[in-house]
């Protein structure tokens, strides 16, 4: 009675070879070379007896093999090329070996995740939005369990304290800040008016009682264009001093040729 194997199939040469050294337990950083070509050797003899469609890349890797087993066989001559050193052909082996290695074991990892995703189910959400908005009306015997006039006097006090205390008790008490309006036109016309009036003040006699910084400022700027156009004089003897203020003409003359208003 003829015996049969059935043989595994392979995706490719390296799969085979891959196959054979994880089979014989080799060390894939130092693979035997003689022997893993006998085995790969074999194994393509068993192919085509089994008539199966031996892939040309089978048949290259066979002679790859063969070859380099042969070249570590004979003596290594003084100048070998690059491309044809058993030594090198045997490390770009293992390179591509250990590539297909890690490839096979993330796809592992990818298939079995697939086969867990299959094992679970998500469902949606379908539960009616009248019963979602439903809200149980509160139980106002056990809400007030405990309470009496006291407690909640007690509470009501605690939290007016807190908002007292959330206060600022400087700007608290600012009220509507509003931008202070200036009448330049009148506020001229009032300087002119002590003007007229002294001859010799200072700086504080020019300002209005009623007004607020703005209504410095403004003093302040028309001060000066009265000192650049020659109405009056003024001196200070340090900074911070007072400014006196010598009237030099008739300040009624300012403002008629348009300076400063």
């Amino acid at each position: 009675m003829e015996l049969k194997f059935k043989l595994e199939v392979f995706e490719g040469p390296l799969d085979l070879l891959l196959h054979l050294i994880e089979k014989n337990k080799l060390d894939i950083y130092d693979i035997p070379i003689a022997q893993i070509t006998d085995q790969y050797v074999e194994y393509v003899r068993e192919m085509a007896r089994n008539d199966l469609d031996i892939a040309s890349e089978f048949l290259v890797m066979a002679a790859q093999l063969l070859m380099i087993k042969s070249k570590m066989l004979l003596p290594k001559p003084e100048e070998e090329e690059e491309e044809t050193d058993p030594e090198l052909m045997k490390e770009e082996l293992t390179k591509r070996l250990l590539e297909l290695k890690m490839i096979k074991y993330l796809s592992g990892k990818l298939r079995l995740g697939e086969e867990v995703g299959k094992k679970r189910f998500f469902g949606y959400e379908d539960i009616p939005s009248e019963v979602l908005k439903y809200r149980p009306a509160p139980d106002l015997d056990k809400l007030m369990y405990g309470m009496d006039v006291n407690v909640l006097n007690r509470a009501f006090a605690d939290a007016l304290r807190r908002a007292a205390e959330r206060k600022d008790p400087i700007r608290s008490r600012f009220g509507t800040i509003e931008a202070e309006k200036v009448d330049v036109a009148g506020r001229v016309q009032g300087i002119k008016t002590v003007m007229k009036r002294e001859r010799k003040l200072t700086f504080k006699n020019l300002l209005d009682e009623k007004g607020g910084i703005l209504s410095e400022i403004v003093t302040f700027l028309v001060l000066l264009e009265m000192m650049k156009g020659g109405f009056v004089s003024v001196t200070q003897e340090g900074v911070g001093a007072q400014i006196d203020i010598t009237v030099l003409k008739d300040p009624e003359g300012f403002g008629e040729s348009g300076e400063f208003l």
